[in-house]
């Protein structure tokens, strides 16, 4: 991968759009970082892409993928959108899907106010990525007028039957961190 551009980006831009079944991820997105959980239940496939996020689940012949990110997902197959975020209506989304029930939620807040649990969070990515049975990512992106640089940290716990993802997107040029938690119920 070559030297990577700076590129602003707001956190009043990021659109949830998932994806019912298989696409071709590299495609439309440069891959910066990403990681997998295989279990006899799910399989897990969490990757960073730029200031946002793609987490691909599976179960048995079920395919869903989560894309948090500043742009509108205009592709086949099914899709559902939400956003952008900056509208309170859609700070948290369920859906029941096949054998699961999908949460999600997000939730923006100033840099002072996130601050702590930003550095809480990555640090807990780091021991999550130090083993075999969790995903933990982060990446730093060039600066871009600010004097900390944006970051992208994933997090993920499994169990047999629920799953836990969460994130954080920071946007330091306009003082924000979006936090995101995902978590599905898996039914048998």
């Amino acid at each position: 991968m070559g030297k990577i551009s700076a590129v602003s980006q707001s956190s009043n831009d990021l659109i949830l759009s998932i994806i019912s079944g298989p696409f071709n991820l590299e495609e439309h997105f440069n891959i910066f970082s990403s990681d997998v959980i295989k279990s006899c239940n799910f399989n897990i496939k969490a990757h960073i892409i730029g200031a946002s996020h793609v987490i691909r689940f599976r179960f048995g012949d079920m395919e869903i993928s989560e894309i948090f990110a500043c742009m509108q997902m205009d592709m086949a197959p099914k899709k559902v959108s939400y956003g952008p975020f900056k509208d309170p209506r859609y700070e948290k989304i369920t859906q029941r899907m096949d054998h699961i029930i999908y949460n999600f939620s997000a939730q923006t807040k100033c840099w002072e106010d996130g601050e702590d649990r930003l550095k809480e969070w990555e640090d807990r990515a780091n021991a999550y990525g130090a083993k075999d049975d969790t995903i933990g990512l982060s990446y730093e992106f060039p600066r871009v007028d600010s004097i900390y640089p944006p970051k992208t940290v994933i997090m993920v716990a499994a169990e047999k039957s629920y799953i836990d993802v969460k994130t954080i997107h920071s946007y330091p040029n306009e003082n924000s961190i979006t936090f995101t938690n995902t978590t599905i119920n898996i039914f048998q």
